[in-house]
């Protein structure tokens, strides 16, 4: 169970990510923030790692995680923009965790565990519960979200477990930059596509927002945009750590995914209207037992 720590380290990262991300979308273009701060992932991990030659570093495995990763990013902003409500593709997603179960079982030879399973299962119930109001009263007149948000878990789980294959024969440092590389590449090209731009990209004056309760966060918006990309930098190094540890991806995965509760709170103290429901603390509840039970799992 050493992958326990690094997926706790990774899942308050990926909080701080979600909850800055959001507060620098308020100043920066929607379409532009993503492919700048994996790319600065990308620049950091190269020169961190003392990786110089870069192309030495490539694995084949590392490279599909990345464009994986980019996918999956790519898809799921599609997703939240298409849907009515955002919040339903958010508590779908979490069930790759469950793909990745199944896939890893017949790949790495594994026994199946249905304490693993119904864990699993219960920290995905969770999830959904948070959204029960939003789907009692959810109408779309496109149904293209329930597509991209498909493919953006499918390629979770294909992120996780083509990360698990390149963990397996190379180490963490040369795992991040090839595929943070290959992530990069993936979402500068999407960007350019579907906005004919390149880099990172402010919005106009009248569509700026200022959502942050503390006065500095609205003045300095690039603060908010500093932490998502330390909060990104931090999950991206201990998730890949806990899945190299682990012996089956979708256990540190299926802890990762409740982070969206973590991420309510610190939004409940940084963000203007924010706040949690009671679906969302009987969720989160629900999801607490499902990582405690799955932590205290041998």
């Amino acid at each position: 169970m050493n992958w326990l720590a690094p997926t706790f380290i990774a899942l308050v990262g990926s909080a701080s990510y979600v909850s800055f991300l959001k507060l620098a979308q308020g100043y920066y273009d929607p379409k532009t923030v993503q492919s700048f701060l994996v790319f600065c992932c990308f620049i950091y991990y190269y020169f961190a790692g003392n990786n110089k030659n870069l192309f030495k570093s490539f694995e084949i495995y590392a490279v599909i995680a990345g464009i994986l990763f980019g996918v999956m990013t790519i898809a799921f902003n599609a997703a939240v923009n298409l849907a009515n409500n955002p919040g339903l593709p958010g508590s779908i997603v979490p069930s790759n965790a469950l793909l990745t179960y199944f896939i890893s079982l017949s790949l790495f030879g594994l026994a199946f565990s249905w304490k693993k399973f119904l864990t699993i299962l219960l920290i995905i119930a969770g999830c959904i519960i948070t959204t029960i109001p939003n789907m009692k009263h959810f109408k779309s007149s496109n149904n293209l979200w329930i597509v991209m948000t498909l493919i953006a878990a499918t390629s979770a789980a294909g992120n996780d477990i083509f990360s698990k294959l390149s963990l397996n024969k190379i180490n963490n440092n040369q795992y991040l930059v090839v595929q943070t590389f290959t992530a990069a590449i993936t979402t500068i090209v999407a960007q350019y596509i579907t906005t004919k731009t390149v880099g990172l990209k402010t919005l106009k004056k009248k569509d700026q927002k200022k959502d942050s309760k503390i006065e500095f966060l609205n003045k300095y918006p690039q603060v908010s945009l500093f932490v998502a990309l330390s909060g990104l930098l931090v999950f991206r190094q201990f998730l890949s750590i806990a899945i190299g540890k682990s012996e089956n991806p979708s256990y540190p995965r299926a802890i990762f995914n409740s982070q969206f509760f973590l991420s309510l709170l610190l939004s409940m103290g940084i963000q203007k209207g924010s706040k949690i429901t009671n679906y969302q603390w009987a969720g989160s509840s629900v999801v607490l037992a499902g990582v405690l039970t799955m932590a205290l799992q041998k």
